[in-house]
């Protein structure tokens, strides 16, 4: 394809924080997980995560929002990991700002994202977001400012190692780091542990990426915005019967 492509981004109806957020030194990290749980959330690569931060010795805990047919099977894995008690399942959730109020990264490790709303409204509420490098989340979450992008180094037979399921998976994926359509990969769990700690351990650079991370919904994903330029744009090919140039 060779004409003139207009990328407009998504719009998010998402109420923007009003001041970043802080982490203290002294408290363990709150993660969080939103989604249907199904496999191409990757909600079990989230569990290893987590296992992998409780044995380094950070006492982290995850919530996860969100319901599916696979939360049988990840209750029995956080049992198996021996973190059940670190971990909260609590099912469909209304009330998602307050959902993101109460934890400090949001994982989203999912092995297919399009565009993945819920790391821009974790984002817009100042929670740095912690994403696999798939698709389109590298579009939204700016790696290094407002979130860590793990590039995935795991196949599917690794998936199913640690306890996913590979049925349903899409054939390909984008991935943004080779610029080609592959299969699926994963992020080690060892990768998102690692991604953890390096956004919370220090409280300063925590709060900029917080910040960063609202001035980036707010200057990039604005709903008007949105409709403004889509608008434009239409009535541009309306009006000339092309686009022009970016």
């Amino acid at each position: 394809y060779t004409a003139p492509v207009r990328v407009i981004h998504n719009g998010v109806r998402a109420p923007i924080a009003a001041a970043p957020r802080e982490i203290g030194d002294s408290r363990a990290p709150r993660l969080g997980l939103a989604g249907r749980l199904i496999a191409i959330k990757g909600a079990c690569l989230a569990l290893h995560a987590l296992a992998v931060l409780r044995s380094r010795g950070i006492a982290a805990t995850l919530s996860i929002a969100g319901d599916g047919p696979l939360r049988e099977t990840l209750t029995a894995q956080a049992r198996a990991l021996e973190i059940a008690d670190a971990v909260d399942f609590l099912g469909v959730v209304d009330n998602m700002p307050g959902f993101f109020r109460h934890i400090d990264v949001l994982l989203h490790p999912a092995l297919r994202e399009p565009f993945g709303m819920v790391a821009a409204e974790a984002q817009a509420a100042g929670v740095p977001v912690v994403c696999n490098a798939v698709d389109g989340l590298p579009e939204v979450v700016t790696d290094g400012e407002t979130g860590l992008c793990v590039v995935p180094r795991g196949n599917l037979e690794r998936h199913a190692d640690l306890g996913g399921e590979n049925a349903g998976l899409p054939p390909v994926v984008y991935r943004p780091d080779t610029d080609d359509v592959a299969p699926p990969r994963i992020c080690e769990p060892d990768d998102l542990a690692a991604a953890v700690i390096e956004l919370t351990a220090d409280a300063t650079r925590y709060r900029r990426m917080s910040a960063a991370a609202l001035a980036h919904m707010q200057r990039s994903f604005d709903f008007d915005d949105h409709v403004d330029a889509v608008l434009a744009t239409a009535r541009e090919y309306a009006d000339t019967g092309r686009l022009l140039e970016a």
